[in-house]
C-alpha cells in the first residue's frame, strides 16, 4: 500500500519494516483465502487498517485526487519516487511518449 520494501525503514519510529500478507478484501465481506485477495502490507499499514471499516477504504482513484490537489513541486516529487520504484515501467512509458 505505501510502497515500503523489507529493507526499508518505517517512516514513523525508523525500526526496520516487517512485511505481512493480508487479505484484500476481509472474509467477511466477501473475500477468500486465495492468491488472487492476498496483498503484502507493511506493518503500519496492516495495524492502520485495523482500525478502518472495509467500506470505507479508499478506490484506486483517491490518490490521484490528493495528487491533482498537490503542488507542482510535490507532483514532481512524487513522480521521480515513481520512476526510481518502476524504472522499467517510467522507461517503457518515456519511449512511448517519444513516439507520438
Amino acid at each position: 500500500m505505501c510502497g515500503l520494501r523489507e529493507t526499508d525503514r518505517s517512516p514513523y519510529d525508523g525500526s526496520p519494516v516487517r512485511l505481512t500478507v493480508g487479505l484484500a478484501v476481509p472474509l467477511d465481506n466477501g473475500g477468500t483465502y486465495s492468491s488472487g485477495n492476498a496483498r503484502t502490507l507493511c506493518g503500519d499499514c496492516a495495524d492502520g487498517l485495523d482500525d478502518i471499516p472495509f467500506s470505507e477504504r479508499p478506490s484506486a482513484g483517491s490518490p490521484l485526487v490528493q495528487l491533482r490537489r498537490a503542488t507542482g513541486a510535490d507532483q514532481v516529487e512524487v513522480l521521480r519516487w515513481l520512476a526510481q520504484r518502476f524504472p522499467k515501467q517510467a522507461t517503457e512509458i518515456l519511449l512511448a511518449s517519444n513516439d507520438k
